[in-house]
């Protein structure tokens, strides 16, 4: 077989020279111009439509890929979609993460034809209960939560890169291990970025400043001072990596952006739309009944580390209970439905409340007019994907920029989480239900999200960055602002925190003078 595919080669080259040069450049899509398939995969029937010499260029260039994430959903799926959109080129990809994760992953990815890796056997995760992840995520630590997840994984990293020896690793951004591991192994390193330009556009230390002592103030000082050294490894990352950015223009505003950015769009999987149902034979007999009574639904999801305090718990189901005309599908932990009433037993019809639901497939459904969501990247994408508007509650991290992103789009109407109440929730979901335009606005961010390529995307970028390299793209040391976000130098930055933050305190030493 390798005989034979060498032989095809070798007559390619000699037939199409040229052609396959541009091949290599564009990863092929220059010669395809076809959209992706609904799901993101290349069907039998698109391969066999290819030129033969891109055929046969992508069988030559079959490539080793590791993609490495924390085990956070935010952080691991869209790690995980560009895993299985390399395996579905043909190429070796494996989804690297914690262990305990692999009941949630392993089986798609097998199905995706890639591998799954798991690290650090007996590690907990956030979501299992009583164990060191679970705790520094109730306590909002979550940077120490990945930095706690990065140094269980990095001894096993090593080994498994190191007995691998993969062409390339693709490193979720909040996973320092990925490409302290890689570095020191000389295997090059893309960074995945699922998050928003506008949350990098600035890293001034005044910015960085600021952001500590509300950290501080907020969760402790070993949080905060953690946050502070993840931003400036990633700072630096983003001027001398290729960094695929899971964002798109339409909505953000339209700007230059240092070379080694490559927007992408989301990587999530796109349909048609129009499903009538789910994987979930639960939810469906629900969904009959909806659709017998004529109501619209209401798709409530916090995503898979925000944990609601019982008066938010409240509030969302007692403002939602006042709404006429709509059912609520609400993906609730099972130890967070104990705040409902009769701790969740005996619920209205309306209300159907499950720990998990097949959340990809639902907000496809015609029913479903909007989403209330913390605004993860990724769910925020979900929903901009299927075209719903959003009624956005936002708690930490990029979630409040990315609520303000799309507030500003026309698509969402943005609650205050700490002092969520009934009356807020009723009238923000009232109108966003019965204004038009948050609809009209979802659809137009959803056509220029399908404009993308998402996670084929990626997989061009890896392949164009695996024949070519990308010295002429990143700044090397002492470059130009232009090439890269405008930030101190190192020796400046102490300097620039002490002043930010003794001007923080001035100011608030002043405030308190004059009470």
């Amino acid at each position: 077989m390798a005989k034979s595919i060498d032989a095809a080669a070798c007559t390619a080259q000699a037939a199409f020279p040229h052609l396959l040069g541009h091949a290599a450049s564009l990863g092929g899509k220059g010669l395809d111009k076809r959209p992706p398939s609904p799901d993101g995969a290349s069907t039998a029937a698109e391969s066999a439509t290819q030129p033969e010499y891109i055929r046969t260029y992508r069988a030559v260039r079959r490539l080793s890929v590791a993609c490495i994430s924390v085990p956070e959903g935010g952080h691991l799926v869209p790690t995980a979609q560009v895993a299985k959109a390399l395996a579905r080129r043909g190429h070796r990809a494996h989804l690297v993460s914690i262990a305990g994760v692999a009941g949630k992953v392993a089986k798609g990815c097998a199905d995706a034809g890639c591998s799954f890796v798991g690290l650090a056997e007996g590690v907990g995760l956030a979501d299992s209960g009583s164990c060191e992840a679970a705790d520094l995520s109730d306590r909002g630590m979550m940077v120490t939560m990945f930095q706690y997840y990065s140094d269980e994984m990095k001894g096993p990293l090593r080994d498994f890169l190191a007995a691998e020896r993969p062409d390339m690793v693709v490193a979720d951004f909040t996973t320092p291990c990925a490409w302290e591991v890689a570095d020191e192994l000389g295997i090059p390193v893309l960074l995945n970025v699922p998050g928003p330009l506008a949350l990098f556009k600035d890293l001034s230390w005044t910015m960085m400043a600021t952001m500590y002592v509300r950290l501080r103030r907020a969760v402790g000082r070993s949080e905060a001072e953690l946050t502070m050294a993840l931003f400036g490894k990633i700072d630096m990352l983003l001027k001398s990596r290729i960094c695929l950015f899971h964002t798109f223009f339409g909505l953000e505003p339209a700007q230059r952006v240092p070379p080694n950015y490559i927007i992408t769009g989301s990587t999530a999987p796109r349909s048609a739309g129009g499903s009538s149902e789910t994987s979930d034979p639960a939810f469906n007999d629900w969904l009959a009944w909806v659709r017998a009574e004529g109501l619209k639904v209401v798709y409530v999801t916090m995503g898979s580390m925000q944990i609601l305090l019982d008066f938010q718990v409240r509030a969302l189901y007692e403002g939602l209970a006042e709404i006429p005309g709509c059912a609520v599908a609400w993906s609730l932990k099972s130890q967070q439905q104990a705040y409902l009433p009769n701790g969740g037993a005996g619920l209205p019809k309306k209300f159907h409340v499950q720990q998990w639901l097949p959340q990809g497939e639902a907000l496809q459904l015609p029913e479903v007019a909007l989403v209330i969501t913390h605004c993860g990247f990724g769910g925020m994408n979900e929903a901009i994907a299927a075209g719903k508007p959003i009624v956005a509650t936002p708690f930490r991290a990029d979630q409040p920029v990315n609520a303000g992103i799309v507030k500003e789009r026309g698509v969402a109407e943005v609650l205050h989480t700490k002092t969520l109440s009934k009356e807020s929730v009723r009238d923000a979901v009232s109108r966003v239900m019965a204004d038009e335009s948050y609809a009209r606005c979802a659809k137009e961010l959803q056509a220029s999200l399908g404009k993308t390529g998402g996670a084929e995307a990626c997989v061009e970028a890896v392949e164009r960055f695996a024949e070519q390299g990308c010295e002429e793209l990143v700044a090397p040391p002492g470059a130009r602002p232009a090439l890269a976000p405008r930030t101190p130098g190192r020796a400046a930055r102490p300097l620039a925190l002490g002043l930010a933050c003794l001007a923080v305190g001035l100011a608030a030493a002043r405030l308190a003078s004059r009470r």
